[in-house]
């Protein structure tokens, strides 16, 4: 119970914007004493084209700050195959879209490269020095990406291909080395002590580069490449936002729909899901890391509070849906998702204890007790697996999720993820 109480203030200080400065020390002296520039180390996967996307940028990198960089070849773990193709087919309509709001559409000359052409490209990195990938890698996931078979064969008969062995060996490398740094995704840059996956993140990874004096100058690739796009025809059209109570990336979506709304005049309507550890979606330590320090990151960027945490699965998870579905029957549910996730995932608030709950609840004007006595568990149950069910249609099964829809019902649009707000 002691360690419950003081696990918020663990949390608050692991994410703390002071711990991650003094992360980033060896990297400044380095750059202040040594003769020899801070590596950037970029992880890329041939057939991720989120990946590909972040590896023009780290090209443009290279020529921007100093740094050395240093690329290496991973595959992702692989999900379950009903999975697996749903995330593939989702990854390649948002990439296109990702690739449109940064003027890279006529990158993406393919929904994605088959599989042989993939496994000859890594047998291909494979026969090339070390010293010699950054290009090769950049040149051969082009011809890739824009379906230029002729140059491929150009470029498999130039670098030559080594053997299927040696191309396992250099991408369990890669696995090996993201696994040991703490990461599990491909895309990602790391220096300095700190994870950035893919282009949602540049804006994040050239202000600290330009912060640790590695900027040769003020321009940076996100702001001569990125226009903010905005999605025409969304008024009158209601969103469905999925989310869950132990989700930092759903606090920091929940806390930012009020000005959505305010803005946009759509109409919200709250979906809540089980956490994804009660759905059978595995969550390492890696990536619960990664979050929890991405999402302190964000909320600092957006001046949102976060940081002192109290984690609510087991009770707490079935203290907050009694109360969201007992203020559904008020219209507050968004103000009261917003208040109870704010204590959550910004002031330690343990809302498995019926007293935390009475008196969040009487701070949005509701009734804890009324709440309890109206909760029934079959209807939220039949709430609960609707809602799963609905996500599952999406081909998604992360939070937040958000499906935009018109008055007939009709979908018009998914987007996972806070970043697409």
């Amino acid at each position: 119970m002691a360690i419950r109480g003081l696990t918020p203030y663990l949390v608050k200080g692991l994410t703390s914007e002071r711990l991650e400065r003094l992360r980033e020390l060896p990297t400044r002296w380095q750059n202040r004493w040594s003769s020899t520039p801070p590596v950037l180390n970029f992880f890329h996967q041939f057939d991720d084209p989120y990946s590909y996307l972040a590896l023009e940028a780290t090209s443009e990198l290279a020529a921007r700050y100093d740094i050395e960089l240093n690329l290496e070849l991973v595959r992702d773990e692989e999900l379950p195959p009903a999975r697996q193709e749903s995330w593939v087919r989702y990854r390649q309509h948002d990439a296109k879209r990702l690739a449109a709001a940064w003027r890279m559409s006529d990158l993406l000359g393919v929904d994605a490269p088959g599989s042989e052409e993939v496994e000859k490209c890594l047998r291909c990195c494979a026969s090339i020095p070390h010293a010699q990938q950054a290009d090769s890698l950049l040149r051969l996931s082009r011809a890739l990406w824009n379906n230029k078979p002729q140059q491929l064969e150009q470029l498999w008969e130039q670098f030559g291909l080594s053997t299927v062995e040696s191309a396992e060996q250099l991408v369990a490398k890669g696995n090996a080395k993201r696994h040991e740094m703490g990461h599990y995704q491909a895309g990602t840059w790391h220096i300095a002590g700190r994870w950035y996956w893919g282009l949602d993140r540049l804006q994040y990874l050239e202000a600290d580069l330009a912060r640790l004096g590695l900027a040769r100058d003020e321009t940076s690739v996100y702001s001569e490449y990125f226009t903010p796009r905005g999605l025409a025809g969304i008024q009158g059209k209601r969103l469905d936002v999925f989310f869950s109570f132990r989700s930092p990336y759903s606090y920091l979506a929940i806390e930012r729909l009020q000005e959505l709304k305010r803005c946009v005049g759509i109409e919200i309507c709250l979906r809540p899901v089980m956490p994804m550890v009660q759905r059978n979606v595995p969550l390492s330590v890696e990536k619960r890391n990664y979050i929890l320090r991405d999402a302190a990151r964000i909320a600092r960027r957006h001046q949102l509070p976060f940081g002192r945490v109290c984690d609510p699965l087991g009770p707490g998870i079935d203290n907050c849906m009694k109360l969201f579905y007992y203020a559904s029957g008020k219209q507050q549910e968004l103000d009261m998702v917003q208040h109870v996730m704010r204590g959550i995932w910004s002031q330690g608030e343990d809302v498995s204890k019926e007293r935390v709950l009475r008196r969040l609840s009487k701070q949005v004007g509701l009734s804890w007790e009324t709440a309890c006595a109206h909760s029934d568990e079959a209807a939220l149950r039949e709430h609960l697996q609707k809602n799963h069910q609905q996500l599952d249609l999406l081909g998604l099964w992360g939070v937040p999720t958000f499906a935009v829809t018109d008055a007939t019902n009709h979908l018009h649009s998914v987007y996972w993820g806070q970043d697409r707000l």
